[in-house]
């Protein structure tokens, strides 16, 4: 119903999702690694054109 964007597990690359972000178990042990809760981080999830045109408005820059 659009109330949330969650990050898990593939079930295999490929898998449709139901608007979720997946990846492979290892990829996110990697961002689950290097988040740091207190820097109070932001998911952000455009083309990558996109992303380059707005990313000085980002919070933290």
């Amino acid at each position: 119903m659009g109330s949330a964007i969650f990050m898990h597990i593939w079930r295999d690359p490929g898998f449709p999702t139901a608007g979720c972000t997946a990846m492979q178990e290892k990829d996110i042990g990697d961002i689950v690694s290097w988040l740091d809760e207190k820097k109070h981080p932001v998911l952000v999830q455009l083309p990558m054109e996109e992303y380059l045109s707005h990313r000085d408005f980002l919070p933290g820059k």
